[in-house]
C-alpha cells in the first residue's frame, strides 16, 4: 500500500468519523438533565418499585394523604353519629316537648325538683348526688342506662338538657307500668301516685298504697310521701 493510499484511507476515516459522531457521542449535560427528569438514567440493574397501599415503602406524601383521607371519611361518620342520636333523643323526647315548653305533672314536678334549673346538682350527705331538672339520682340512671342500652357519664347528663327531657319520659312511663300493676291504685290520684314514686321509688309507691298511706317516710328535707302526694294531686 502507497503511502498516498494510506493517508487517503485514513483521511476516509476521518471524515466519516466527524459525519457520523453524533451515533457515538454521550449525551449533552442538557439531555442528561432532561433524562433523569423523565426517570431514563434508573440503573437497570435497579429492581422496579413494587407498588404498595401506603407507609414508608410507598411514600411519606402517599401515607400522609391516605391518613388524611381516613381521618376525613371518620370524621364525616362521627357527626353522622352525632346528628342521628340527637334526633333519636329529640323523638324520644317529644312526649313533653322542650324542658322549658314541659306543661301538667311534668312541668309541675320540674318546678318543684329543681325551679327549672337543669344544670343543678346536689350532693346528699349519704354521698349520692341528685342531677338535673328532675333531680335524678344515679341509681335511676343506671336503670335508664340498663333499660336502653345507652351510656352517658352524671356530667353529661348534667349538661344535657334533652336528655333529661328523655330519662324523664321514661321514668314516668316506668312508673306508669308500675301503678297499672298494683291493685287498688285505681282509687288514687294518678298524678299523686307518679308523685310518691319519684320521691320513694316504685318499691316505695307499692309500700304506700298496699298500707292505704300508712308507710309515708320522709326525705331529708322532710317532705313525706304523703305531702308529695297531696301536692300533685291537686
Amino acid at each position: 500500500m502507497s503511502g498516498l493510499n494510506y493517508k487517503e484511507n485514513l483521511e476516509r476515516a476521518r471524515e466519516h468519523t466527524m459525519n457520523n459522531r453524533s451515533k457515538f457521542a454521550a449525551p449533552v449535560a442538557a439531555e442528561q438533565v432532561e433524562k433523569v427528569q423523565e426517570g431514563l438514567m434508573r440503573p437497570m440493574a435497579r429492581p422496579e418499585p413494587k407498588e404498595t397501599s401506603g407507609g414508608m415503602a410507598g411514600g411519606i406524601g402517599l401515607a400522609m394523604m391516605e391518613n388524611i383521607q381516613d381521618s376525613k371519611e371518620q370524621a364525616f361518620k362521627d357527626k353522622r353519629k352525632k346528628e342521628a342520636q340527637a334526633f333519636e333523643d329529640e323523638k324520644a323526647a317529644s312526649d313533653f316537648g322542650t324542658i322549658e315548653g314541659l306543661e301538667g305533672f311534668s312541668k309541675k314536678m320540674m318546678m318543684s325538683e329543681s325551679g327549672g334549673d337543669t344544670g343543678i346538682q346536689i350532693t346528699l350527705e349519704d354521698g349520692r348526688t341528685m342531677t338535673g331538672a328532675f333531680q335524678f339520682g344515679d341509681a335511676r340512671l343506671k336503670d335508664y342506662k340498663k333499660a336502653t342500652g345507652k351510656s352517658f357519664t352524671t356530667e353529661e347528663f348534667r349538661l344535657n338538657p334533652s336528655l333529661q327531657n328523655q330519662v324523664f319520659s321514661w321514668h314516668l312511663k316506668d312508673i306508669d307500668r308500675v301503678i297499672d300493676s298494683i291493685k287498688g291504685s285505681n282509687t288514687y290520684n294518678r298524678d299523686g301516685l307518679r308523685a310518691v314514686a319519684h320521691l320513694g321509688g316504685t318499691t316505695g309507691l307499692r309500700k304506700y298504697v298496699s298500707s292505704k298511706g300508712q308507710y309515708n317516710p320522709s326525705d331529708k328535707f322532710g317532705t313525706s310521701l304523703s305531702a308529695y302526694y297531696n301536692k300533685f294531686s291537686n
